[in-house]
Formats: structure tokens, C-alpha cells, sequence
């Protein structure tokens, strides 16, 4: 069975590959069934958006029986709640799921109408900076889903250290996040603190990965010291002496 790719249209210079649609051109072929059938499975890709991803897989058994064969599910995104993102096609992650008392997964979700693709398509690749995104979005999803729940209140991230380092490219096809938690403590009700890696990974191998030391503060605490630490730069920059302009 022949696999063919269904991408994302802003990915453009990879779809000049051969076993590779745009969303668009799928869902026209569709439409006017001059899709190729015969022999052929399509997959999901990167940069389509969940609700044209789920239409096609809710009519995967119509289709089949036209001979279309859909290779994928239904998506479900991580909530603007796990990932703070108000815009559904900003969110880049499925929902996380645990693999043991440390360790959790998630699958990459790109919406090509995302802000991070904006300006960041040069090439074929996923741009390092969405890495990045998917990345801190990750350990917000799992913290908020597996850490917080049960605190029914806001919280605020922290980022106290990062870095992310790049093995290979990454490109718009299948991408799993694999997240593990080095350390965590709870300093006193409501102050969380984390040190986590997590890894891209692309047709098993690991293709990036990001360390984050972060800390989810309750909202109230840390928005007292945001305002304190506001007020106090103000009053410090109010006291810098005039520097004079010449023009």
C-alpha cells in the first residue's frame, strides 16, 4: 500500500515531493473524485487545521466504500485551558498522556494558520522557533493536566532557565513530544517547582530537545510580586539622571 502524505499548503516547497497533497488539493480531488484510490492510503501530515482533519476522518467509512482509504483518526487538541492558547489553531498538541510516573507523550498538531508560522516557514522543515512553542506548551499541558488539577485555581508559569538544543530537521509529518520530569517540588502550598527535558521525535529518532526549570506560582502570589517588581523599576528608572539629546 502506497502512503501519501496530506499536508499543510504553507508547507509548499515540501509538497514538491512525490507521496505528498496539499489539504486543498485533497479535499478538491475529493470533491470532484479524482483522487487517486487504487493501492493508496493517506496520511496526516502537518499544518491541517483539526476541524478539516476531523471532517475527513468522520466520513473515512463513506469514503472507503468510494474506495478513498483514510489512514488517520480524529484529533483532539490540548484545550486553551491546558495550553493557555484562546486560538484553537494555536494550540500544537494533542492531549498528553502518561507512560509512567514520570514520563508522558503527546502528538504534534500544527495548524498551518498558527501564529508561529507566520513568519517562520523557511524551507521544507518545521522551524526551530514552533519546536520551541511545542515544546513549552508541552509542559504546560502536563503540568495543568497531571500537577494542578486538583487545585481548582489559576496558576502562572515561571520559566527560571531553557535551553534546546537541534539534532536534525524536522518536517511536517508525524512528530511525537516524549516529556520526562527529572525533578519536582512543592516548596509550600501553591509554588511548584520543575526541571524537565523533553525530546522531538520524528520516525523514532530524537531530532531535538528542550530543558526547561520552571515554577507554576499561584496566580494571586505571583501577581503581587509582578506588581511589586513593577512599581519598583519605576521608581528606579524615575531616579536615572536626564541624558541630553543633541539634535
Amino acid at each position: 500500500m502506497k502512503k501519501v502524505f496530506v499536508v499543510g499548503d504553507k508547507f509548499s516547497k515540501f509538497l514538491n515531493h512525490e507521496n505528498t497533497i496539499s489539504i486543498s488539493n485533497f479535499e478538491k480531488q475529493l470533491f470532484r473524485n479524482t483522487i487517486p484510490k487504487e493501492g493508496v492510503a493517506y496520511h496526516l501530515g502537518q499544518g491541517v487545521a483539526m476541524e478539516r482533519a476531523n471532517r475527513i476522518s468522520h466520513d473515512a467509512v463513506e469514503l472507503k466504500g468510494l474506495g478513498v482509504n483514510i489512514a488517520f483518526e480524529a484529533i483532539r487538541k490540548s484545550s486553551r485551558h491546558l495550553v493557555h492558547k484562546h486560538n484553537c489553531a494555536n494550540s500544537m498538541l494533542s492531549v498528553p498522556r502518561r507512560v509512567s510516573e514520570h514520563l508522558y507523550e503527546a502528538d504534534v498538531h500544527i495548524d498551518d494558520r498558527c501564529s508561529d508560522l507566520d513568519d517562520h516557514i523557511t524551507g521544507q522543515h518545521v522551524s526551530g522557533m514552533v519546536l520551541v512553542e511545542a515544546c513549552r506548551q508541552m509542559f504546560l499541558a502536563v503540568t495543568e493536566q497531571y500537577y494542578l488539577k486538583a487545585y481548582e485555581r489559576e496558576f502562572y508559569f515561571v520559566i527560571k532557565k531553557s535551553s534546546m538544543e537541534y539534532r536534525r530537521f524536522v518536517f511536517p509529518l508525524d512528530i511525537k513530544l516524549n516529556y520526562r520530569i527529572l525533578s519536582h517540588k512543592t516548596h509550600k502550598p501553591g509554588v511548584l517547582a520543575f526541571d524537565i527535558e523533553c525530546r522531538v521525535i520524528q520516525c523514532g529518532r530524537v531530532c531535538a530537545q528542550a530543558c526547561y526549570e520552571f515554577i507554576a506560582y499561584d496566580a494571586d502570589h505571583i501577581e503581587q510580586k509582578e506588581d511589586t517588581a513593577a512599581r519598583e523599576l519605576i521608581m528606579a528608572q524615575t531616579k536615572l539622571p536626564e541624558v541630553a539629546i543633541n539634535g
